[in-house]
This record gives C-alpha cells, structure tokens and sequence, in this order.
C-alpha cells in the first residue's frame, strides 16, 4: 500500500480537511487522512492519501464546511510527495491543429510570408490593408488619383531635372499666358516712354533759357526780354510772381525726370533746401522748429558734431550781405533708425528769419563747428545746403 503526500497553498493557520475529486466530477474519490501546516513555510500544507489511483484530481480544503482553496495534483501508485498546482495539465497539452513541439517560423520566414502576399487576399473593405498605398505595376509607381499618379505641390527639384519632355501642355499654356501679360506690360512702359519724351521736349526749351548762377540757375537775360509783361512792371519786364511760378514748374520737372521724388517735410525738402518767409521764426515752444535728416550709416557724423568741446551754430546768408543774415542755433541731434536706413535728424531754431531783408537770389545756409585748442579755435563747414528766400503777400 502506497501512501501519497500532496502539498498545496492555503491561508495559514487554518484547520482544514482536504478531498480529491476526479477532474471534472462531483463524487469524492477520498479524504485526506490527516492535513497538517509545515512549521516554516506558513500556509503551506501537506494532506495524506493512501492509494487514491494514479490519475489526475481536484484538490479542494475545507475549513469546517468552508471551501478556502482549489488545486489540481497528479498522482502515481508510489509513496511519494506530489505538488498541487493551479491549471490543470490537460489544458497545455496538445491540441488538435496545435501542438507544443512544431519550431516557429523564423523572422525571415515572417517576412517573406508578408512581402510575398497577395494584396488580394488582405484588402478587405474598413481594414488596415485596404488603406495601404500599393503598387500594381513594375515600376513602382503610387497609385492615389483617377490617373494612377501622386498630385503634389513640389517644393523644388535638384538642377537639370526639368526637360523639355517634362513640360505638359498646361504648363506651356501658363508660361503663354505670362508672357502675353508681360507684352501688355512692354505696351504700357513704351507708353510712359512716349509721354516722358513729350515733357522732355518742352523742359529742353525751359533749359535754353536758365543759365548757371554759382550753385543755382537764374533765368537768361534774354528769355527775360521776351516775358509778358506783368501787372505791375515796365514793358518787356516779368513779374517776379510769374517768375517764381515758372521757376517752381521747371523745378517739379527737374525732380521728375531725374528720378528722385521731392516729397516736402515741412520747410524742408529733400536735398536739405530750406524755404522761409521774411521774419519767421522756428521755435521748439511754438512746435514749428525745423529738422534736417541726414544719412549717417555708422553713425560717424553724429560722433563728431555730438563730440565734447564741439560748438556748433547755423546761418545762412548770400553774396554781398554779412556772415549770418539769417541765424539761430542748433537745438539737438538724434540717430534715429539703424543700418542702411539709419540718420542723423538736427532739429534748428531760427532766431532771425530774416525781417529787412528782401527776397533776391536764393542764399546758402550753413552749419558751423568749432573746437577750443588752447588759444587757437578751428572752424570747419560740417555741412551746407539751399534756402529760399519768399515775400509775403496776400
């Protein structure tokens, strides 16, 4: 007679009795004689049997009549101590169309199996197949339009990859229709041509009547002579009204053909002119100061006329009249902008616009530096430019 030992995991310090059923049946095949718990391992447990059969069981403790744990054992015909354990063998044993001993594929056989499958037989309509972007042809070519073809905005192509083959029949259409565009464009700029050739003709007849004058022009005696007569001159002689008003066309003219606008900021216009009234004054508390912008890249003219011990003055005054007829004095200096773009603004306060004087040829305005060096004082012309001398009248 053989006596089977089974050991099997319960809660510990439990009094239990334990029975084998045969696996998968409700009648009890024998109770254990004794179940005892091992003194270290708590809640481990061994339950004794005396030739229940050599078959696998079901192993199930009671405390009183309580089920607390279910195992499985397999038991043979011999004296021995068997382990219960939690799933039954049977159900890891092979299976119809399983089987624990075949070798799995191999990462190599997996991938083969995956490229040489038919797309066919994995497009099934919602799967991930379906939406995979595949190519039916030879050459590889992806297949998203109605054509067959991928359409995409490209970014840019490497050098010599656009041949003449490779131009389709719209894009020779577009490149038609842009240089139809750009003939209508020649049309208008031979227009502007022949109309700035008509107002140059008529500005070459103003220019045989100007003759140089120093920095300035003034009107030949001739083209004097053959001037209406104003209202209030002798005959032959023109109306310094009617002079100015013809001096200020040729000017605009001037400026227009040379390319480079004249756009007025306040009194003064671009190239530093300065216009003043008889008697003006431009103060900072009236807000009527003026403002000369200079180009200053660097910023180096700022740093010498700004420089400590550098007195600076503005006059301006013409030929046959004292230094500084008109005057006043520099009010400040600021950079305003950076690099290319970046000048020099010097804001001036006449003092005196010049109250007895009568207007005459234009005058020259001029800002003046001055450095102490001990006993001696160097002067220099920093800068100069035009002012313009006007009458006020009604």
């Amino acid at each position: 007679m053989a006596t089977q030992t089974v050991e099997f995991r319960a809660a510990p310090g439990l009094t239990l009795t334990a029975k084998l059923f045969t696996a998968g049946s409700d009648s009890v095949v024998q109770t254990a004689s004794a179940v005892t718990e091992a003194t270290n391992r708590k809640g481990t447990y061994a339950a004794t049997f005396t030739d229940p059969g050599a078959a696998e069981f079901e192993l199930i403790a009671f405390s009183g009549t309580t089920p607390v744990c279910r195992w499985f054992c397999t038991l043979t015909l011999t004296t021995a101590t068997f382990q219960a354990y939690e799933v039954r063998v049977a159900s890891v044993v092979d299976k119809t169309g399983y089987s624990l001993t075949i070798t799995p594929p191999t990462a190599a056989q997996i991938t083969t199996a995956i490229y040489a499958a038919l797309p066919a037989d994995h497009t099934v309509s919602g799967s991930y197949g379906a939406r995979l972007i595949l190519a039916l042809n030879s050459n590889r070519e992806l297949q998203l339009t109605g054509s067959h073809h991928v359409a995409a905005d490209v970014h840019e192509f490497q050098p010599d990859t656009i041949t003449a083959a490779a131009l389709a029949t719209d894009a020779v259409q577009e490149i038609q229709s842009g240089l139809a565009t750009l003939a209508n464009q020649t049309t208008i700029i031979g227009y502007l041509d022949t109309e700035v050739a008509a107002i140059k003709s008529v500005t070459d007849k103003l220019n045989t009547g100007l003759v140089v004058d120093g920095a300035v022009y003034q009107f030949t005696a001739n083209m004097l002579e053959l001037a209406p007569s104003g209202g209030g001159g002798g005959s032959g002689d023109a109306s310094q009204a009617t002079l100015l008003e013809v001096q200020d066309t040729v000017d605009a003219i001037a400026a227009s053909l040379s390319g480079v606008p004249v756009t007025a900021s306040g009194r003064v216009a671009d190239g530093g002119t300065i216009t003043l009234y008889c008697g003006d004054d431009f103060r900072i508390r009236s807000g009527t100061e003026l403002t000369i912008s200079v180009s200053d890249i660097g910023g180096a003219i700022y740093d010498r006329l700004s420089a400590v011990g550098v007195t600076l003055a503005w006059g301006a005054s013409r030929r046959g009249l004292p230094a500084s007829a008109i005057y006043g004095t520099i009010a400040s200096l600021a950079e305003v902008g950076s690099g290319a773009s970046q000048v020099l603004d010097i804001t001036i306060e006449i003092e005196d616009g010049g109250q007895n004087l009568q207007p005459a040829e234009d005058y020259t305005w001029q800002i003046e530096s001055e450095q102490d060096h001990g006993s001696e004082v160097d002067r220099l012309v920093e800068m100069e430019g035009t002012l313009i001398l006007r009458r006020r009248v009604v």
